[in-house]
């Protein structure tokens, strides 16, 4: 499809090719960066993807994503990455989102906040305020608890007096790691589980918090593209011209 974009660019046809004066990536910038915006196909596919994986989480109920929890494992399976030697090509590029370096963006894009607590890890999924697993923060925590792969909603009950976590570890506690436990507890204590809401994510690149491919795409593009910026195109695309 690319060759098909680059011969009507550049007027050739089928049966012979014409000089590309400019290299595609150069012509699939923003136009204030140089380019004539004509979108990269494989960074909007990649965007296209990041819809279905946001779906995936948020549609649990809609048939087709009851289908791919039956056969793959649904939304956690693609988050830790998890493949198959009988997966479909379909899930194997939606796997490849989590894989390559420049879509890698999508994920740290998404902030997980936590509501009934029915969906998120306790220790593994990233739903405290820095967007940071426990597990990573306080990893000697971590070996030595006893309800590691264990649900929010596992790990503590509702009480008179609002949510009360139930934490059992494999060991008492050594001195050097009381404070490490003051801190998470303290860090813990503050996140507020409401039985009433549902778990969902925030997308943090776009007002409302919903993803969008439009976006996505400006991410993934923008973290390719790097700080690429040139004042004079801006200046340039203002002129009172004919484009």
């Amino acid at each position: 499809m690319e060759a098909i974009q680059r011969r009507f660019l550049w007027g050739g046809g089928q049966e012979h090719k014409k000089i590309a004066w400019v290299d595609w990536k150069t012509v699939c910038l923003p136009k204030d960066k140089g380019g004539l915006g004509i979108k990269d196909l494989r960074t909007f596919n990649a965007a296209l993807l990041g819809k279905w994986r946001w779906d995936l989480f948020h549609k649990q109920k809609e048939p087709w994503a009851t289908m791919i929890y039956s056969k793959y494992g649904g939304w956690r399976s693609l988050e830790e990455g998890r493949s198959g030697t009988h997966d479909s090509t379909w899930w194997k590029d939606l796997l490849s989102i989590h894989n390559q370096q420049h879509t890698r963006g999508l994920k740290k894009e998404t902030s997980w906040k936590v509501g009934g607590s029915q969906k998120f890890r306790f220790w593994e999924n990233p739903w405290t305020v820095d967007d940071l697993p426990l597990m990573e923060k306080y990893p000697r925590m971590y070996q030595i608890s006893c309800q590691q792969k264990q649900l929010i909603m596992q790990m503590g009950s509702i009480m008179n007096n609002g949510w009360e976590w139930k934490l059992i570890w494999r060991r008492p506690l050594f001195d050097a790691e009381v404070a490490m436990a003051d801190t998470f507890l303290g860090e813990i204590s503050q996140q507020q589980v409401d039985s009433h809401k549902e778990d969902t994510w925030i997308w943090k690149s776009d007002p409302s918090g919903d993803y969008s491919t439009k976006s996505g795409y400006n991410l993934i593009r923008g973290e390719t593209m790097g700080a690429i910026q040139n004042s004079d195109f801006e200046d340039l695309w203002k002129l009172k011209i004919p484009a």
